[in-house]
Formats: C-alpha cells, sequence, structure tokens
C-alpha cells in the first residue's frame, strides 16, 4: 500500500463530457461496470498460474497467445507473501519471471533460478515515497532491466522485438498511474510488445482520501479504459469480480449493480495486432482489436 502518493494528479483532468454524459453516479456506476465486465474477445483456452484463490492468475493460452517453454518472459508486479504466480510460471514453463514490489522489505535478489525479485514498484513516473519505496514507469522499468526494445515498433516483417508475453498488476491503486502514463504518452505505446496483462483495479483514491467514489472519480476511470482500449487496443477477455478488497478499500461498485458490493476486480486483457498475441490485464483480461468499440449503453 502507498499511503502518501499525490494519485490525484496523475489522473485525467479533462473528464467534463464524461461527466455530462451521466445523469446520476448511479448512471455512472453503472456504466462503469459494464465497460468493466463486457467480454470483447473470446479466449477459448485459460491456464491457471499460481492458487486457484487470491494470488493465482489465469492467462489466455489460445495457439496465438500460448507461452513457450522455456523462451517466455513475465513480469509480476505486487508480490507481497504470494509468489505462487511467479513460481508456476518458472515450475511448470520455465518463463524469465522479473517480481517487483517495494512494500515487502527485501532487496534485489534471485528468488529462483530465472525469477528475478526487484525491489521497485510501478507508478507514472519515477518516485520515492516517504516510507523511501522507489517507484518508476513502466518505460522506465524497461530500460533499466535493458528490455526497451519491448517498447520499439516493429517496422517490417523481419524486425526482431523483445516480446513480454504477460504482464501481472496488483498493486493496490497505483495501478492509475501507470495506466495515466500510458495512455498519455505520445509516440509507440511501451505496451505494444505486451502480450497479455492481469490487472487488478481497486479504487483510485482510497489510500489518501478513504472516501466513497464521486461522480467525477468515475468519469475518470472510465476515461482511461475507455483510452486503454481505444488507443492502445487492450479488449477484454475475462474478469473476475473481488470484494475481498471492501475491508480497505470503498466501494467500486455497489451491490444492484452487481448483485454483491465490489471493491475491486480482477481484469484480464489482450493485445490483438497482426504481429502480436493476447494481453491481459489485471483481474480484468483485454484483446486488442481497432475495429471493436464499446457499448455503455
Amino acid at each position: 500500500m502507498i499511503s502518501d502518493c499525490p494519485i490525484g494528479k496523475f489522473l485525467c483532468n479533462s473528464v467534463s463530457n464524461q461527466i455530462n454524459n451521466f445523469t446520476s453516479i448511479e448512471d455512472a456506476q453503472r456504466v462503469f461496470h459494464k465497460l468493466v465486465t463486457t467480454k470483447e474477445y473470446t479466449c477459448d483456452k485459460h491456464v491457471l498460474y499460481g492458487s486457484p484463490g487470491d494470488g493465482g492468475y489465469p492467462l489466455c493460452e489460445d495457439k496465438t497467445f500460448v507461452l513457450k517453454k522455456n523462451d517466455c518472459l513475465v513480469y509480476s508486479f505486487g508480490i507481497r507473501d504470494d509468489w505462487s504466480f511467479d513460481d508456476a510460471l518458472y515450475e511448470k514453463m520455465g518463463c524469465e519471471v522479473h517480481s517487483f514490489d517495494p512494500s515487502i522489505g527485501k532487496e534485489d535478489h534471485m528468488h529462483k533460478p530465472k525469477v528475478h525479485f526487484h525491489n521497485l514498484g510501478l507508478w507514472g513516473s519515477h518516485f520515492v515515497n516517504a516510507e523511501n519505496w522507489t517507484l518508476d514507469s513502466f518505460g522506465g522499468i524497461l530500460k533499466k532491466l535493458s528490455h526497451e526494445e519491448a517498447s520499439r515498433p516493429i517496422k517490417f516483417i523481419t524486425d526482431q522485438a523483445r516480446v513480454i508475453d504477460a504482464v501481472k498488476i496488483d498493486i493496490e491503486s497505483s495501478e492509475w498511474p501507470f495506466l495515466q502514463d500510458v495512455i498519455s504518452a505520445s509516440g509507440p505505446s511501451v505496451l505494444r510488445n505486451v502480450k497479455q496483462m492481469a490487472l487488478e483495479i481497486h479504487t483510485p483514491r482510497w489510500n489518501i482520501e478513504k472516501r466513497e467514489m464521486s461522480q467525477e472519480d468515475y468519469a475518470q476511470i472510465i476515461h482511461h479504459f475507455k483510452e486503454f482500449s481505444e488507443k492502445l487496443g487492450f479488449r477484454n477477455f475475462l474478469y473476475r469480480a473481488n470484494n475481498g478488497c471492501c475491508g480497505r478499500m470503498t466501494t467500486l461498485t455497489p451491490a444492484k449493480f452487481a448483485k454483491r458490493r465490489l471493491c475491486c476486480y480482477e481484469t484480464y486483457q489482450d493485445l490483438l495486432t497482426r504481429r502480436l498475441p493476447l494481453l491481459t490485464i489485471g483481474r480484468l483480461f483485454f484483446v486488442t482489436s481497432p475495429q471493436t468499440e464499446i457499448e455503455c449503453d
């Protein structure tokens, strides 16, 4: 948990259009829930890596996105005390895994052969908080790990680029500055060669204000999700509702829209391009296809 980060300044300020589209906060909540739970890509094969409860994440392993044994690269942001996802990718598939978490009091080390732990967190820029945790942008982390070629565009069919097979992000609200950074950047996306992403979505401002979501908050996060889809090309293929966050976070979706109160979502997303397979985000799963539009009615 990052307790002193200025999350608000990283959120989109140009949300008046989105706010004007909502007649009430209930309307905004309904649109948000539909946005993150609408499946936009059909993945025929899901493989769970890690524990079956919190800590394990399913990846899409359709033919396009299947992991190649002993030739796969995975980033895992947010460990706490559960290494099951990272360990399973190494033990079952021989993947090179980079694990990140500045909150657990460990220095950089090799957790297992091919599983590299980094005392570093994900944010929207380089940042050191009051607890002396170091955080960085996704692009900054690529540079630190000498994986910068993963963000370079492929111009010709013979070009080679470092592909990141999956990115898992469960970082207790710091996903919002990350999203703001990647959707606002000009030029080729630093995620263009990421195949799938698992992203857990939390209340954006719970850790500094501990208040209920406002209509403006919903407009901001809906803007982020739509830009992530429309600008960067990620499409949902799976989501898992998670109300285990409600003990420490405020409500994202009330029970009348989701059958039970939800304070975070696991979303899985795929990136669909001519050359790359699926991207899974958070525990929301997205796939990218420029022709696909999200209906919010």
